[in-house]
């Protein structure tokens, strides 16, 4: 017997309601949370929309390796890193604005 669970969703968090929306083009299954209307996967085919890449991309920035190896380990191209490390870059403005 399979023992069916629902996925947190990766925006706002909410596990009670989230329900199946349908498949992506390569056979996903997609996701709908009903609490903040976005869609979303648990796995993707492309890294680049997984879950813990920013987290792996702010590691290997602090270990000090470039935007080009970064891309280069984890699969991914440069404008995802340049993404990211923006998105850090504002992230630690926030901090010490605040």
């Amino acid at each position: 017997m399979e023992i069916k669970h629902n996925p947190c969703c990766h925006y706002c968090e909410d596990k009670n309601h989230i329900r199946r929306h349908g498949k992506s083009r390569v056979g996903i299954t997609r996701y709908l949370c009903t609490a903040c209307n976005r869609t979303f996967q648990t796995n993707y085919i492309y890294h680049g929309n997984e879950d813990e890449i920013h987290r792996l991309i702010k590691k290997l920035l602090d270990e000090g390796k470039s935007n080009f190896d970064i891309a280069a380990q984890l699969g991914v191209g440069l404008n995802m890193i340049s993404r990211h490390t923006l998105i850090l870059a504002n992230e630690s403005e926030e901090i010490i604005s605040s």
